[in-house]
């Protein structure tokens, strides 16, 4: 259980040493104090202030949430939006009339780094604001999130002309399919590589289109679950999973309750893998459907709206290049320190009794 909170990274080692308690051994983990972490080359003193070790919770049972349907989640993975240097936005440069200049960012896989800091243009429709893993952060987002180059028109459709653009059909026809991958299964188009498995336009069109905080988007991987809300305008990469909610008050609602300190062990027990949550853990935690005539769902819908406030709040003061791990941590101890999380909490342990607990760190 080395890789599990408080640790930061995969690869670490302890050496614990001490008496059995009365009564016999007792299976036993290590927390957080405070919403602190022991990180690599902490001297002992240090890892000793920063985490304790409790007797380990009997593990939580398995229950199916109502936001699982149809024998699968309700939640969708993201969309695969890469190579980052083909589709992604490093920098804009400049504004000609309706077309943005800008240069990509960078890709590290393969061949994709021949194209990293590529220059070119396209129609200021083709630019989208996306959520990545790195943007998405607890209760909030980066106060500006990436830009990605999205071929659509201005209902937000696929436009069928996208190959008449330059930066499109250079991206496509002279970078992307001469260096894609040669497997079967491999997309032949950069239309196809982002809209892989339909999990891009399951996300674009009319329908689509609003400014409204309806979209719920969560982590598929780390230390602990973080969500956050976004618009319909929001596009969504495949390090994450979202839902757009009903109303914003159902929104808030999961956004609460996905980030509440109480649930983090729960999900922690619902993973597949050390690392993962994907959409396990709405087989494993039963997340009830939002209902706007129970008083606790009303509540945690206020009460996201509160943390979120705060958490932008710590986020401003931060220097826009902080880290997200720094940036949760943050966000998390002012929201505990103000009394916002024991309150979110006290709500989610009355809806979920047998799966929350006291706090993971």
């Amino acid at each position: 259980e080395l890789k599990d909170a408080p640790f930061t990274g995969a690869k670490s080692c302890a050496l614990i040493q001490g008496t059995a308690p009365a009564g016999g051994p007792a299976q036993t983990r290590m927390i957080n104090k405070d919403g602190r972490r022991v990180r690599r080359g902490d001297d002992a003193a240090t890892a000793r202030a920063n985490a304790a070790i409790v007797v380990k919770p009997a593990g939580f049972p398995a229950e199916r949430s109502e936001y699982f349907t149809g024998g699968k989640p309700d939640f969708r993975n993201g969309a695969t939006l890469v190579p980052y240097s083909l589709v992604k936005i490093a920098k804009v440069t400049g504004r000609k009339g309706r077309r943005i200049s800008f240069v990509t960012d960078e890709s590290t896989h393969e061949n994709w780094p021949t194209f990293n800091g590529t220059a070119g243009s396209v129609p200021e429709r083709y630019i989208s604001d996306a959520v990545y893993s790195r943007d998405l952060l607890a209760y909030t987002l980066r106060g500006e999130v990436s830009k990605v180059i999205i071929p659509l028109t201005a209902q937000r459709d696929l436009d069928a002309r996208r190959d008449a653009d330059e930066y499109w059909s250079w991206a496509d026809s002279t970078a992307y399919q001469p260096n894609r991958g040669k497997g079967q299964s491999t997309p032949q188009t950069l239309w196809e590589q982002i809209n892989h498995q339909g999990k891009l336009l399951t996300q674009i069109g009319p329908n689509r289109d609003g400014n409204t905080l309806t979209k719920v988007v969560y982590n598929s991987s780390g230390q602990m679950l973080r969500a956050a809300r976004a618009t319909p305008n929001h596009i969504v990469g495949h390090q994450t999973y979202w839902l757009i909610g009903k109303t914003t008050d159902e929104a808030a609602y999961l956004t609460a309750l996905l980030n509440a300190d109480c649930l983090q062990q729960a999900y922690q027990d619902s993973r597949k893998s050390d690392r993962d949550f994907l959409h396990h853990i709405w087989r494993a935690v039963p997340i009830p459907r939002y209902d706007v005539g129970k008083g606790r769902h009303r509540e945690l819908a206020l009460l996201c709206g509160v943390a979120e406030q705060a958490a932008a709040g710590v986020r401003e003061r931060l220097p826009s290049d902080t880290g997200q791990i720094k940036l949760c941590e943050a966000i998390r101890r002012e929201l505990r320190a103000g009394g916002i999380a024991g309150a979110i909490d006290a709500a989610v342990r009355e809806i979920l009794p047998r799966h929350s607990t006291a706090a993971a760190g």
